[in-house]
């Protein structure tokens, strides 16, 4: 990742060489600036590099996905767009920790990611995101 005149950008083509000779890389959402290290939001990192790839991005947390009722694991949304997603704001239904873990996935999305979910992490998880059986899964 680099920040740049028109923002954070991403080396696609040091990944992409990287992962072609069979290493995984590791980012460390860590910045620079002239006072020394900063942290950078790790769903924020991910959107971009998910998005500048053109590959799906999961961000993973500690409850089924985005819920209707918080405390309520059976009123998860298996599916939003960003219209629903203003609509849920709207209404007071989505806030807290989510909105930025949702502004993420929308950020992937705009950033060229073909779909975003945010889903509880846990064993088989991401099959059960391509099955629409787990998380919430997000499409423009």
């Amino acid at each position: 990742l680099f920040s740049g005149p028109r923002g954070v950008g991403v080396e696609v083509g040091l990944l992409l060489d990287l992962l072609e000779k069979g290493y995984t890389p590791l980012l460390a959402p860590i910045a620079l600036d002239e006072e020394g290290p900063l942290n950078v939001n790790a769903d924020t990192a991910a959107s971009a590099v998910a998005g500048a790839l053109g590959w799906p991005a999961l961000f993973l947390t500690d409850v089924p996905g985005v819920l209707r009722n918080p405390k309520d694991p059976t009123t998860r949304f298996p599916h939003l767009t960003p219209k629903e997603v203003d609509d849920l704001k709207a209404q007071g239904i989505l806030q807290g920790g989510m909105i930025p873990k949702v502004e993420a996935a929308l950020n992937a999305l705009r950033a060229g990611a073909p779909w975003a979910a945010i889903a509880q992490g846990e064993r088989g998880v991401v099959a059960g995101v391509l099955q629409g059986e787990r998380g919430t899964r997000f499409t423009l």
